[in-house]
């Protein structure tokens, strides 16, 4: 657990290598309907290290190019007059489209396979560290079983949604886990390239402590890079551990056209 006066955030980039990402891209599966392997190269103790001490963790090079690009394709074929665009096991349906707060896509019914396959093994990963915080923040429930713990013991369905921001677009600030005190884990990856693709829209996190001023954090994504958020987690006070709330942000894109994923790893919607 880390100190509450701790005032600056580091990043750690906790990499699968860019170099290597054409031979780590064919390991997880030729397609985004085939079956990869899941997440691997991943540095579990590393990643719960930071989790730990910074509330996420960036995952460079997590998503590949051949998923990132069906993904985007999806959304752009989506976006034609007319039924949803079907995929082989997917398709994608607009629930929402707010001026200033862009465009949401659901999966229907279900998201590919690689993303469910991943809620599976982030969930074995996570699951251990998510409970011993539960304990931590809520010591009368370490004894007796839980109603429900941080990450469900079963996920089936993986809640997925993609957001495609335009020029003047923004997500404000928000928070996934109804649960303020439990542990729960988000997945947000970015489909789309800065610089080139897009200007502005940074991922932000600002995280709230008790009787402290709040930090706030850009968090640098690539391309197929994915940020693991934790909304909750103990942070050690002079009195115990307390619980620091993380919300999460995109800034006003400026131009371009920003694609983005989340994956949430705790049940929420």
């Amino acid at each position: 657990m880390p100190p509450g006066g701790a005032a600056r955030w580091r990043h750690l980039r906790l990499s699968l290598g860019r170099g290597a990402q054409a031979g780590t891209a064919a390991a997880r599966g030729p397609g985004v309907n085939g079956t990869p392997t899941p997440t691997p190269g991943l540095d579990w103790n590393a990643i719960a290290g930071e989790l730990e001490a910074e509330g996420h963790a960036v995952l460079e090079g997590l998503l590949a190019p051949t998923h990132r690009q069906a993904l985007i394709a999806a959304i752009d074929d989506r976006h034609r007059d007319g039924p949803d665009i079907a995929r082989p096991s997917w398709s994608l349906r607009r629930t929402v489209a707010t001026p200033g707060r862009g465009e949401l896509f659901a999966f229907d019914p279900e998201p590919p396979d690689f993303l469910r396959i991943w809620r599976d093994d982030f969930h074995r990963h996570l699951a251990p560290l998510a409970t011993r915080w539960r304990q931590l923040l809520r010591p009368a429930d370490t004894d007796r079983p839980a109603a429900g713990p941080a990450i469900p013991a079963r996920p089936h369905d993986a809640s997925a949604r993609l957001d495609r921001l335009r020029a003047g677009d923004a997500i404000g600030l928000h928070r996934h886990a109804d649960d303020a005190d439990a542990a729960a884990f988000r997945l947000v990856l970015l489909l789309s390239e800065p610089g080139s693709d897009f200007t502005g829209g940074e991922l932000v996190c600002v995280e709230q402590r008790p009787r402290m001023q709040s930090r706030p954090a850009v968090v640098p994504l690539r391309s197929g890079d994915a940020a693991l958020i934790c909304t909750t987690r103990p942070i050690r006070g002079a009195r115990g551990p307390y619980p620091g709330r993380l919300r999460q942000a995109i800034s006003r894109v400026h131009g371009g056209t920003r694609i983005g994923l989340a994956l949430s790893l705790d049940g929420a919607p």
